[in-house]
């Protein structure tokens, strides 16, 4: 779990539920200048969404756990449409508790990957490129390995992720790593996480894996942006 004196984004996300503004939220990372994500756009509706999300959403079956939930979103979408059993998790308490003031009942502080978490479900859902979790391409094959084992027989999981080559330009050599093993690290105010590794996996990459796992792998819809959304399910 996330201890709150390193979680900027939990910070941002209660002081904008609390009092409707927050201060920049700030991303540095390895491979881009600073960035801010606006807080507000953690609140957003269906309608604000981008269609990868309305499209896993629609494409979301049976019970449904979501990964990585933040301020219950996506959670909330899939409640209006009648989904009455979403378990949304989140490793950051202060998110936890946004989303159970948003409405989201089932809403827990839990690590996907805690070995002492054993229920099953017909959909797992990640996103906003939810799969960065797996953190390197070597943990991406024990993220699918998590991931079967949270799988009713029939099941499927969900995610989205992009291919970021195109922020390598011909004058800019490639990493010796995998290009889309990045690091991060956020802030808000004076508060500063510790630097973590965040997964951006393409396609093809992704096939190969799940081809180990005994997985089909199936593109939904694809951005122009180089982001796609992607069904995996037993074979």
């Amino acid at each position: 779990m996330l201890n709150p004196e390193k979680d900027p984004m939990g910070h941002a996300v209660s002081d904008y539920w609390l009092t409707g503004r927050a201060d920049k939220l700030i991303v540095k990372s390895d491979v881009t200048e600073p960035d801010e994500i606006p807080v507000s756009c953690l609140f957003r509706t269906p309608d604000e969404m981008p269609a990868v999300e309305i499209k896993a959403l629609e494409k979301c079956r049976g019970s449904v756990l979501d990964i990585g939930a933040g301020t219950g979103v996506h959670s909330l979408a899939l409640k209006a449409r009648g989904f009455g059993g979403v378990k949304s998790i989140d490793i950051s308490a202060l998110s936890v508790d946004v989303m159970r003031s948003r409405g989201v009942e089932r809403a827990a502080c839990l690590d996907f990957f805690d070995s002492g978490f054993k229920q099953k479900y017909d959909t797992l859902l990640f996103l906003m490129n939810g799969i960065g979790i797996a953190g390197t391409l070597a943990g991406l094959d024990y993220f699918l390995n998590c991931c079967i084992e949270h799988l009713n027989p029939g099941g499927q999981i969900l995610l989205d992720s992009s291919d970021i080559s195109y922020m390598f330009d011909s004058s800019e050599a490639f990493p010796d790593h995998y290009y889309g093993e990045v690091l991060y690290q956020m802030i808000y105010k004076d508060i500063y996480s510790d630097i973590f590794r965040w997964l951006f996996v393409d396609f093809n990459t992704l096939r190969k894996a799940c081809s180990r796992f005994g997985l089909n792998c199936t593109l939904l819809m694809e951005e122009e942006n180089n982001s796609y959304l992607a069904r995996l399910s037993p074979v």
